[in-house]
């Protein structure tokens, strides 16, 4: 016998459809559902013909933001000069969450920038700066988790070599 497994949420909209062969009476197991929105879910089984055999109770899903991972460009940037903090956020199965999602910056010392955004295709980018030189955690946080980078804010000695006057006329 086939049984299909569905995912709907409370809204009783379907969200993934699954077919299972019955071997016995222990069941089937069915992979590969994943939930990419925060929400209220539930399953149901049912045979050939729609009739429902089975069906759990709602189920609330807060997040399935898993890994946080967090880069910076360069990875010693200077003080007072930009970089990219780019924050990617996955799921347990290593896919890119696509869903809009708030991703917070913070840092051990002062960073200058825009600090919150949100993903899109599950990555965020900041442009920001730092004006201390010296060491920097920065926290990338979403979806209830988060993850450091520990990195070093160089200072830059800017040298003038040489200097050439430039007449104007009134």
């Amino acid at each position: 016998m086939t049984v299909k497994v569905n995912l709907y949420t409370s809204a009783n909209a379907l969200v993934k459809s699954k077919s299972c062969s019955l071997v016995d009476s222990t069941g089937c197991v069915v992979t590969g559902f994943s939930v990419l929105t925060p929400g209220t879910y539930y399953c149901s089984v049912t045979d050939s013909t729609d009739l429902v055999l089975s069906q759990t109770s709602n189920f609330g899903v807060v997040s399935n933001v898993q890994v946080i991972q967090i880069q910076s460009f360069p990875s010693a940037p200077s003080a007072y000069f930009d970089f990219i903090i780019t924050v990617r956020l996955r799921d347990n199965c290593g896919t890119l969450i696509t869903q809009s999602t708030q991703v917070v910056i913070s840092g051990s010392a002062t960073i200058v920038g825009s600090l919150s955004l949100s993903s899109i295709s599950g990555s965020a980018s900041f442009n920001v700066y730092c004006p201390d030189h010296g060491p920097q955690v920065v926290t990338a946080s979403a979806g209830g988790l988060n993850n450091t980078l520990s990195m070093s804010i160089t200072q830059d000695i800017l040298r003038i070599t040489s200097i050439t006057p430039t007449v104007r006329a009134n």
